[in-house]
C-alpha cells in the first residue's frame, strides 16, 4: 500500500463537528467526508469535476487526525490492551478517555504486544508520554439569535479549536495514477487558503500543507481483519459477504446542510449512517465502500439544486490480523 502524507498546520482556528447541524461543539479531527467535500470544492473550482468525479474520485482518503511533531496519531475504538491487572485497575478512567493513541502503539496493540503505562502516559484525549503541553485549546464564544414570532432572544455558544505550535491534523492518500497528485495538490493549495470548516467568511480554518512522505503500515492486504480510518458506507453485498463476523465497530449518524453551486441551500441532505474510524471489520472480498446519493427531496427545492448531491464512504483500510478481543482497553 503506497500512501501520501499530507499534513495541516492550522494558522486559524479550526470549527469542525461531529453533528454537521451544530455549531455547538468542534472536534479535534476531520471525518473522511467532510475533507472529500472541501477538496472536490476546490477541484470544481480549478478543475472540470463533473458528476463522474464525485461517484467515482480519482483518489482515496483517510479522515484527518491530529499530528504532534512526527507523532502520528489514530482513532480507537475499544479493544483490550495487553496491560497488568493492576495498571488496568489504577488508570482504569483514563484509558476508558483515551481517543488517540500512536500508530506505533496500534500495531502493539493488534499484536496484543505488552504496553507499559504510567502516569505520564496521557495528555487530554490521547496516549503519548512525550509532549510537552496541551496538543489543542477549546475557546467558546457566545452568540445571540432572535425569534422571528416572538421576538425573544436565544443565547447559544460556539466552539473552534486551535493547535499548539508543534501539532495539527494529517491525512493519508491513495491515487489510482500518481499523475493525478499535481492536481490534488493544486486543489489543496487553493483550500489551504479558503479554508476548512465552520466560519471561513471570519477566517477560520486556514492551513499551509506539508507534504510528510509516504506512509508504512506492517501487514500487507490479505489480512482477515482491518481497521476502518475512514468514515466507511458498505454495500449491502459486502455486509452480505460477512464484514460484521467477530467486527468490533461503532457507527454514526452523518447530515449537512446542502451547498449548491457556491450556495448554501436551508435543507439538509438524507441521512446515513456510517461505520466510524477505529472499527475494525472482517476483510471480505471486494470491500471498498461507496458513496450514496444523499439529495434531498423536497419537491420546492427541486430545480433550484442543479446537481445530485453525494456523501463520500470510501473505505481506507489498514489490514491486520484477528482483532483482540472487545470490550474495555
Amino acid at each position: 500500500m503506497k500512501a501520501f502524507i499530507y499534513k495541516l498546520h492550522f494558522t486559524a482556528p479550526l470549527q469542525v463537528n461531529s453533528d454537521p447541524l451544530s455549531l455547538e461543539k468542534s472536534e479535534v479531527m476531520i471525518h473522511s467526508d467532510t475533507l472529500f467535500s472541501a477538496i472536490a470544492n476546490s477541484y470544481a473550482a480549478l478543475f472540470e469535476a463533473d458528476e463522474g468525479f464525485f461517484k467515482d474520485p480519482p483518489f482515496l482518503i483517510s479522515s484527518a487526525f491530529p499530528f504532534y511533531k512526527n507523532t502520528l496519531f489514530i482513532k480507537t475504538i475499544p479493544v483490550k490492551w495487553n496491560i497488568d491487572s493492576e495498571s488496568r485497575e489504577k488508570f482504569r478512567k483514563k484509558i476508558k478517555k483515551t481517543e488517540f493513541i500512536p500508530i506505533e502503539m496500534l500495531k502493539k496493540v493488534i499484536s496484543q504486544e505488552k504496553i507499559t503505562i504510567n502516569e505520564n502516559s496521557f495528555k487530554q484525549e490521547f496516549f503519548q508520554e512525550d509532549i510537552d503541553g496541551p496538543i489543542y485549546t477549546v475557546s467558546e464564544r457566545p452568540h445571540s439569535s432572535v425569534s422571528n414570532s416572538t421576538g425573544e432572544t436565544h443565547i447559544f455558544y460556539t466552539s473552534s479549536v486551535s493547535f499548539s505550535k508543534d501539532a495539527g491534523l494529517y491525512f493519508l492518500v491513495q491515487f489510482k495514477d500518481e499523475a493525478e497528485k499535481k492536481r490534488f495538490d493544486a486543489a489543496m493549495y487553493l483550500l489551504s487558503d479558503t479554508g476548512i470548516g465552520g466560519k471561513r467568511s471570519s477566517g477560520h480554518g486556514m492551513f499551509k500543507t506539508e507534504e510528510g512522505g509516504t506512509f508504512q503500515w506492517s501487514y500487507k492486504e490479505g489480512e482477515d481483519y482491518f481497521i476502518n480510518i475512514s468514515l466507511y458506507h458498505p454495500t449491502e453485498r459486502e455486509i452480505k459477504n460477512g464484514l460484521l463476523q467477530n467486527a468490533r465497530f461503532v457507527t454514526i449518524n452523518r447530515q449537512n446542510w446542502v451547498f449548491s453551486n457556491g450556495v448554501a441551500r436551508p435543507v439538509r441532505s438524507k441521512s446515513v449512517r456510517m461505520f466510524t474510524e477505529g472499527s475494525i471489520l472482517k476483510n471480505t472480498e471486494g470491500a471498498e465502500g461507496d458513496i450514496p446519493d444523499v439529495t434531498p427531496e423536497i419537491p420546492q427545492e427541486i430545480g433550484r439544486i442543479t446537481h445530485r448531491i453525494y456523501r463520500y464512504g470510501k473505505l481506507f483500510k489498514l489490514p491486520v490480523p484477528a482483532p483482540p478481543d472487545g470490550g474495555e482497553k
